[in-house]
Parts: structure tokens; C-alpha cells; sequence
């Protein structure tokens, strides 16, 4: 019985893990549709800050990156910046910034996701609702409290209402994703 319990909480793991990472995707497409409706300038540096995230301080970075047309360093690539000087020693190189962001933002997402998956297996939490839930807690935990007080972003209070609301719905949709598409594959596994 016990392996059998073992092997289900693995494939929700899994399911939970891809559909993180499908989450993600669709979140991005959010950030970028919105970025279209709000007609912000189509620069590289914009669009890369849409492709790493739906946080609150994502919407002032693109501020200035429409008006400078400079890359801006986001939390995504903060935590890269900490993750590579710690591992290795050194700063990332500019080149690399984007991808490293990337990586730190689909990695963040996938392991979200295997969580859900995970919580999915032991409770049946793959509802429209809760999926909903998972995100606006993701967002509350992740972006509202655990950025700034790791120093990656500023305090939440520095941030617009119109922000706020931004990377709630983002999270939003990250976690009603996340939660059907996780259910979709763990009924074909």
C-alpha cells in the first residue's frame, strides 16, 4: 500500500511539474497580451521583462525600460545573480542575464507546480476555485512578502494598487492553469 501511495504522489509530482511549467507559459502570454492592450513600446528589453514574470516590480522596470531601451535586472535575475556568484564565484555575464532570469522563473514555477501536484495527490485540490486560491496565495507569499523581505524587490507598499493587481492576476492565471492542466494529466497517467 505504502508504494502504491508513494508512486501516486510521485506522478502528481510530475503532472504537477509540467503543468507548472504550462502555467507559466500561459502567464507569460498574459504579460505580453497586456503589454499589446496597454500599447508599451514592443523593445526587447520590455518584451524579455513580460517573458520573466508577472511580479509588481516587473511594471516599473518596463517603465523605464520603455524609455531607456535598457535591460532591466528584475528579481528573476537577482536570484540568478546570488545563484551563480554563489555557486561558482562569479557575477553573471550581461549575455547571460535573460536566460538565467528564465531559468530562475520556470524553475520557480515547475517546483510550484510539483507542490500543487503533490497537495492535488493527498487532497483533492484540482478545482477551478482552489486553483484560483493556489495562485492568489503564491502571489501573497512569493510576491508580496517573501521578495521584499529577501531584498529582491521593494517593499510591497512602494508598488501601485495597479500593480498589485497585475501580478495578482497573473498569479491568477499561473494557478488556474497550473490546476487544470495538472488534472488533465494526471487522468491520463
Amino acid at each position: 500500500m505504502a508504494g502504491s501511495r508513494k508512486a501516486e504522489f510521485l506522478k502528481g509530482a510530475a503532472a504537477g511539474t509540467a503543468a507548472g511549467i504550462v502555467g507559466v507559459i500561459t502567464m507569460t502570454a498574459q504579460q505580453l497580451l497586456c503589454d499589446s492592450f496597454s500599447r508599451r513600446v514592443s523593445s526587447e528589453a520590455v518584451r524579455e521583462l513580460s517573458e520573466r514574470g508577472g511580479r509588481h516590480d516587473i511594471a516599473q522596470l518596463k517603465e523605464r525600460a520603455q524609455k531607456t531601451g535598457l535591460r532591466q535586472r528584475d528579481a528573476t535575475v537577482r536570484t540568478a545573480e546570488v545563484v551563480a556568484k554563489t555557486i561558482s564565484g562569479r557575477s553573471l555575464a550581461r549575455r547571460h542575464r535573460h536566460i538565467a532570469g528564465l531559468t530562475v522563473h520556470y524553475t520557480f514555477a515547475a517546483v510550484a507546480g510539483a507542490l500543487h501536484g503533490m497537495v492535488a495527490e493527498r487532497y483533492d485540490v484540482t478545482g477551478l476555485s482552489r486553483g484560483l486560491l493556489y495562485g492568489g496565495v503564491l502571489w501573497l507569499f512569493a510576491e508580496e512578502v517573501a521578495l521584499p523581505v529577501s531584498g529582491l524587490t521593494k517593499a510591497a507598499g512602494e508598488y501601485s494598487l495597479q500593480d498589485h493587481a497585475s501580478g495578482l492576476a497573473a498569479h491568477l492565471m499561473f494557478g488556474y492553469t497550473t490546476a487544470r492542466v495538472q488534472r488533465w494529466i494526471r487522468q491520463q497517467l
